[in-house]
């Protein structure tokens, strides 16, 4: 009886969700099936002291309570939960969304369970359920990412003609979990295969285990990212039954990964609420956390990234001179030292190059910093994307800029394909020197102006000009290649112009090279695919590159390097 009160709920919302919520929103109306798995697996005990208001409060509402920056109200949560949450620095919902607002909010819920406080245990296990679910939620995968916030926003097409705007709606879990011709079938199958029960961790080991599913969502999802994405515009170009079938089994596990770390961390704190003793993130937990998370991020395989999998190349050829692409692995969510949108650009370069047939090595950013560049002999020209720039887990950027110094002292040539952040002074400091910012602080002109310019390549013989055709400013998403920094050449007359920014009013120099070959710099707007006109076909969705107004500026400006 109890299942199908739970089970009618979740059709009644589900129905609801999928009517009300829009379909560029991607991992949206799916926490409501994931909250909604998860009360149906509570324990008995618990389950039997939930209202059906009170569940269907915590289905169909409270499961996007962290998806809001409103601050805290008392009435919900009481004065004892906002006065912890306040302590740790956690003011508002979105707050819940971080490593410490998890561990605090499952602390809540102990409470909330030891004083049998129903209603609000209710709501936080809605919330841990969101959090958790949002640690392995495809859109945050950076392929998919970049296809939901940017693509669609730009109105792309798949070859067949039908717009990514079709794919962003089957990228949400709800689009599986509610799809009665199999979808259903695959998120009950996985939640199964993969549930999770208390195996009586102490406080301390608990608390540090949902600190981290940040960065074990990470992997999770990184080794979906590809196959999602074949399986969604498989399905809507061909209507493969096969690709919807991967499609499924992918989103299903997603989800299903979700729903079993949720269940299994209610039954721990239904344990821990029968004794005494709060339970928080003190200082010593997060630091144990803090080495676990420094353990991990240096032992991620790169080859977890189904991004990357299929590029990695270790070594050039035999007697091969190659050239070296820099990658960075997906750490949590907005994680990056190189910046979140690098890797996307990243792997399209690698594999323009690998279509072309030009000798590539792949460079672990990690082993960069732990060892340094390859011999010049070997990798005379080396290509690093960076949308940002800053240190990561004990990287430092400066690290960075030591290894790339060593590495152009050894005759090394470099190109930097920059974002907001100015590339490292010591290795880049002839270019470094002669940036400035406009008027704007993304980039070089206001977003409303930046879509009537064009750029000009001016790179030896080569000589040609592409208009902007979208803005990089998109309505969401943190893949928007931005850039502000232009260049006054006439001042550094140690740099060559190789790309210009032209307006209806003015011109300004974007893209330089050092008069002796060694630097070159682009902005990441200038050959991240589509952003310029020629084409608006999305040729492989599942394995970025390249379009042609990328190529061609790219390889002018690797010629040039030589």
């Amino acid at each position: 009886m109890m299942r199908k009160r739970f089970a009618a709920i979740k059709t009644w919302l589900g129905l609801t969700a999928l009517l009300a919520s829009p379909a560029c929103w991607a991992w949206g109306p799916g926490h409501g099936d994931v909250a909604a798995a998860v009360f149906e697996r509570l324990p008995g005990e618990l389950r039997s002291g939930f209202t059906p208001e009170v569940v269907q409060q915590a289905i169909g509402h409270d499961c996007h309570y962290p998806d809001s920056q409103e601050a805290f109200a008392v009435a919900p949560i009481g004065r004892a939960a906002l006065d912890r949450l306040q302590a740790y620095g956690i003011k508002h919902r979105y707050g819940l969304h971080s490593d410490v607002g998890r561990a605090v909010a499952f602390g809540l819920l102990v409470d909330a369970l030891r004083e049998k406080q129903f209603g609000r245990a209710a709501l936080w296990i809605s919330a841990l359920s969101h959090s958790t679910a949002d640690m392995a939620a495809c859109n945050h995968d950076p392929l998919i990412h970049t296809a939901t916030y940017g693509w669609a926003a730009w109105g792309l097409k798949l070859p067949g003609g039908a717009p990514i705007t079709c794919l962003t709606g089957l990228l949400d879990l709800h689009a599986t979990a509610s799809d009665p011709s199999g979808g259903q079938a695959a998120f009950r199958q996985a939640v199964a295969a993969l549930a999770l029960h208390d195996d009586q961790p102490d406080a301390v080991t608990a608390l540090v285990a949902i600190m981290l599913y940040g960065q074990e969502g990470a992997q999770f999802c990184g080794l979906r990212g590809a196959a999602l994405m074949a399986g969604a515009s498989g399905w809507v170009e061909r209507q493969d039954v096969g690709a919807r079938a991967q499609l499924w089994k992918s989103m299903a596990e997603l989800g299903a990964w979700a729903v079993a770390r949720t269940v299994r961390d209610v039954e721990v704190a239904l344990r821990l609420a029968r004794g005494g003793g709060s339970v928080a993130p003190t200082p010593a937990i997060q630091a144990a956390f803090q080495q676990q998370v420094l353990a991990w991020v240096r032992e991620r395989k790169l080859e977890d990234d189904s991004l990357f999998a299929p590029l990695l190349r270790a070594k050039p050829a035999a007697g091969a001179r190659a050239v070296g692409v820099v990658l960075e692995p997906t750490w949590r969510m907005n994680d990056a030292l190189l910046g979140v949108s690098s890797r996307v650009l990243a792997a399209s370069i690698t594999r323009t190059l690998q279509q072309t047939g030009r000798p590539y090595v792949t460079l672990d950013v990690r082993g960069l910093l732990a060892e340094g560049f390859p011999a010049p002999a070997e990798v005379p020209v080396v290509i690093i994307v960076a949308s940002g720039l800053g240190n990561y887990q004990g990287w430092k950027s400066t690290d960075l800029d030591q290894r790339l110094a060593g590495y152009l002292a050894q005759g090394g040539r470099m190109l930097w394909i920059g974002g907001t952040a100015k590339p490292p002074v010591k290795s880049f400091g002839a270019v470094v020197q002669a940036m400035k910012k406009g008027d704007t602080p993304a980039l070089p002109v206001a977003a409303e102006d930046f879509v009537r310019c064009r750029l000009r390549l001016s790179c030896g013989s080569d000589a040609e000009l592409w208009q902007v055709a979208h803005s990089p400013k998109t309505p969401a998403g943190w893949q928007q290649p931005f850039c502000p920094w232009q260049f006054d050449t006439a001042m550094a007359p140690h740099l060559e112009p190789v790309l210009k920014l032209e307006g209806p009013a003015s011109a300004c120099v974007v893209g330089v090279l050092t008069k002796e070959h060694k630097l070159a710099y682009l902005p990441v707007y200038a050959v991240t695919p589509y952003l310029l006109a020629g084409s608006d076909c999305v040729a492989g969705a599942a394995e970025p590159a390249l379009d042609a107004a990328g190529r061609k500026i790219l390889f002018s400006v690797l010629e040039r390097l030589k």
